[in-house]
């Protein structure tokens, strides 16, 4: 296996595969999924650079310290993934926080909307349906449903820019 043999490799892997796998489950508790992650990780460490052992015992000892540090990559990863997750998570919700003066301005636009366009963006944003599914609900194509919901988002848009001239004036 160290001189390139793929077979070898090969034999290897489906040898030691399951074996690695359950060790790796009973070191993380962690799920299957998780843990195939792991496996396959060292099980690329094994095919990249073969250890030099003498024995079967070694192999084993050396597999289970590549496990053990894979599966401790993992877990850092994952916790500054789901890290980066939440501070983005309350980043959006900081920055889209709306104010009660903003709240209530929205409120009055939307009032001066006609009712088929308020509908559609209440659909569309306040019900989180798809452009397709927005459209279907109000029995119009995808298209109309598209120039509806822009020239609502539009109207809003200028209603928001004249409240806020009037306040500057």
């Amino acid at each position: 296996m160290r001189h390139g043999d793929q077979a070898a490799l090969a034999t290897v892997y489906s040898t030691w595969f399951d074996r690695a796998l359950a060790m790796t489950m009973r070191l993380t508790k962690f799920d299957e999924s998780f843990c195939l992650d792991v496996v396959q990780d060292s099980m690329l460490v094994l095919a990249k650079k073969p250890p030099k052992v003498e024995c079967e015992a070694q192999f084993a000892a050396w597999l289970g310290r590549v496990v053990c540090r894979k599966a401790l990559d993992h877990i850092k990863a994952d916790k500054r993934r789901k890290k980066r997750e939440s501070a983005s998570a309350e980043h959006r919700s900081a920055h889209h926080a709306a104010s009660p003066d903003l709240v209530a301005q929205l409120q009055q636009s939307m009032k001066l909307l006609k009712d088929e366009d308020a509908i559609a963006l209440v659909l569309r944003f306040d019900k989180d349906l798809t452009l397709q599914s927005t459209a279907e609900s109000l029995g119009i194509t995808k298209g109309a449903a598209h120039g509806r919901i822009r020239r609502a988002v539009e109207k809003i848009g200028e209603q928001m820019k004249e409240a806020v001239t009037d306040r500057v004036d």
